[in-house]
């Protein structure tokens, strides 16, 4: 019995030899070799075209791994439906990852330039192309590298266009000031101008709606007159030859 089991155990191949592990490949010697994650590039995303239908388009090619499409930027939308295109998001550029590098070099060499949906005719993508490649070296780290750079260097325009507006903004805010305050200077010497000019002219009026009246000293009598001096002379003389009477 232990014969017999042991005959089944040898003929029967095991799990492991029939299905090798996810991550490697039987090469003609029997020895796994591990598989490298290849990445597909999509130049042109058709309208209306989600992930959900990338992937069920490149699946029968091969075990797909992460999908990513580029939504477009809000400016190039806004510029869109400016011109009366459709309001509905859409995406500029993908990358599709394949479990197996072979598998997306000969995805890549397959679909190039033939019709996205080719064997349904009914299907919305039928009348679009595939614009793809692979990208030798390529890994999904790369690229979320890459997206996160793009998105650090976005923050940082973005940024520095505020700072760029605010300056812009305090220097308009501070003209604006400074030129209030020279209207306020001018008007507040004008002002200043117009009080004087109307007090001259309210001085100049009353003076001649008014006779002008000079003041004048009092006549003086010849007795309230000083005496000149030779009269003072005369006196001093004539007391000291006549003598005085008692």
């Amino acid at each position: 019995m232990d014969s017999d089991a042991s005959d089944a155990g040898s003929a029967a191949p095991t799990r492991s030899a029939a299905h090798p592990a996810r991550g490697s490949s039987p090469s003609s010697h029997g020895v796994a070799h591990p598989v490298t994650p290849g990445v597909l590039y999509i130049s042109r995303i058709p309208p209306a075209l989600k992930p959900r239908d990338l992937r069920r388009l490149l699946e029968p090619l091969g075990t797909l791994g992460r999908v990513f499409i580029q939504p477009e930027s809000e400016a190039a939308r806004k510029e869109r439906v400016q011109r009366g295109g459709s309001r509905r998001k859409r995406f500029t550029e993908g990358w599709v990852e394949f479990a197996d590098r072979r598998a997306a070099r000969r995805a890549a060499a397959l679909l190039q330039g033939t019709a996205m949906d080719a064997r349904n005719k009914r299907s919305r993508f039928h009348a679009d192309l595939w614009c793809l490649r692979y990208v030798p070296g390529l890994q999904w780290h790369h690229l979320t590298d890459e997206l996160a750079a793009q998105r650090r260097a976005r923050l940082l325009r973005t940024k520095n266009e505020a700072r760029r507006a605010r300056q812009e903004r305090d220097f308009w805010l501070e003209q604006v000031d400074a030129g209030r305050a020279v209207d306020h200077m001018v008007a507040r010497r004008r002002a200043q101008r117009d009080g004087k000019e109307g007090n001259r002219m309210r001085v100049e009026g009353r003076d001649e709606g008014m006779p002008r009246l000079a003041q004048q000293r009092r006549v003086l009598m010849r007795e309230e007159r000083e005496p000149s001096t030779d009269t003072a002379q005369a006196d001093w003389l004539r007391q000291l030859v006549l003598p005085s009477r008692k």
